[in-house]
């Protein structure tokens, strides 16, 4: 069913254009004022050349240079530093030492000046009804009214809501250049965004499952933007340069833990099993032998913990046991971050029984991920697991892979009968 606007909440398409096309100019209007910053340093010749195509390069493999919402200085500020000091770390060893410093503050300053300028400029003719984009609201109810009543009173935003719909069947029709939707619809929305749609989603301030890294806040209403896909090749560079430099790391600490679960419990030291790691792709993943053996570890949920003694309840609770597993990053079996590798057995029933546990192996599994830092891993609901899993998929970043890294490092305490 389909919930027009009012006429005066409709764009002409020619609005629509226009906006898109300055959305899409930010990397060309980048190029004058890098240009400009670093012919004022003197410095003659191709260095001049390089370093501008670097700054240049490093704004838009970053997504620097896409339009927020409601842009943040520290953002800009950001962009300015790595976009300034990427390119001297490269090219350095053809830079005059004392051009480097002016060289790079120069274009830091230039960079976040312009960048604001723009942006409050921008703004200006927002506030003015200019240069907005006709945003698509998809879901009915008081959350639709609150989102196209919050997008008109913060034209500033660059949105107007051009027209409401209560599904995805009824959004193909439409001239909208962006998409904004209510969470009961963030599933659906993922056509979208494979139709080439800008999608939105307006997340409940108490959703955990949304990770709110670039998210935007618009009259109370937080919206995150639904991500463009994840980059295979940038993901599988980053496992490989972060996983060899942990294993590295953790040669040492793995030897002592082996010796030690050796002395306490005799060998075999490695537990294997396979899981489903992914895309319907099976391996075998190593951890150390926590546990007695049992028959049944395929198909047994709840592990028997209770011949697990301390050395090997501490390293169940601190994931230590798991190190091994950088083994099967190396190997491209497993991901850094992904969804967690599960037993074919569990998997077979689990998309039975939920309609969207099969969207989870869209990724490679991981060794740690989005739900396990949010306290889902042991005997947890499986549901609420996939859905914070289907939400890392879709909102995926390196930086939220950093993220996640990062506070995987806290211990966590597995529940009593924790699953293997």
């Amino acid at each position: 069913m389909t919930a027009s606007l009012s006429a005066a909440g409709r764009l002409p398409a020619a609005a629509s254009n226009r906006a898109a096309a300055l959305r899409r100019a930010w990397p060309v209007l980048d190029l004058p004022v890098l240009v400009a910053a670093v012919v004022t340093t003197g410095m003659p010749g191709w260095p001049t050349a390089g370093y501008t195509a670097a700054a240049l390069a490093v704004l838009a493999a970053g997504r620097l240079t896409r339009t927020r919402l409601r842009p943040h200085i520290a953002t800009r500020l950001a962009g300015a530093v790595i976009a300034a000091w990427s390119p001297v770390v490269l090219l350095s060893p053809w830079l005059a030492p004392g051009a480097v410093l002016p060289l790079a503050v120069r274009v830091c300053v230039a960079l976040v000046a312009f960048r604001l300028v723009a942006d409050t400029v921008l703004r200006s003719l927002h506030r003015g009804g200019r240069l907005l984009e006709p945003a698509l609201v998809i879901g009915g109810g008081v959350a639709g009214h609150e989102l196209v009543a919050a997008l008109r009173r913060h034209p500033e935003s660059g949105l107007r809501p051009a027209r409401r719909v209560g599904d995805v069947g009824a959004a193909w029709s439409s001239p909208a250049r962006a998409v904004l939707c209510c969470p009961a619809v963030e599933h659906e929305a993922r056509r979208l965004r494979e139709h080439g749609f800008d999608v939105w989603l307006a997340v409940a301030p108490d959703d955990r499952a949304v990770p709110r890294l670039g998210a935007e806040k618009i009259g109370g209403v937080v919206l995150v933007p639904l991500g463009a896909g994840t980059h295979e090749v940038t993901k599988r560079v980053f496992d490989l340069v972060v996983g060899t430099a942990l294993l590295m790391l953790a040669a040492p600490v793995l030897v002592v833990l082996a010796a030690l679960v050796a002395y306490r419990t005799g060998p075999p030291v490695l537990f294997s099993q396979v899981r489903v790691t992914g895309q319907g792709r099976r391996a075998r993943i190593l951890k150390l032998r926590t546990l007695p053996v049992h028959a049944d570890a395929d198909t047994r949920w709840a592990v028997p913990v209770e011949g697990c003694g301390r050395l090997c309840r501490w390293l169940r609770e601190t994931h230590l046991d798991e190190l091994t597993q950088l083994i099967n990053v190396l190997r491209g079996e497993l991901s850094l971050v992904g969804p967690r590798p599960e037993r074919p057995y569990f998997v077979r029933r689990f998309e039975t029984a939920l309609p969207h546990y099969r969207d989870r192996q869209r990724m490679p599994a991981g060794i740690t991920g989005w739900a396990q830092v949010n306290g889902l891993h042991g005997d947890t609901s499986i549901a609420e697991r996939a859905r914070f899993d289907n939400a890392y998929i879709d909102h995926w970043s390196l930086r939220l892979d950093v993220l996640i890294l990062l506070r995987t490092l806290g211990p966590r305490r597995l529940p009593r009968g924790g699953a293997r």
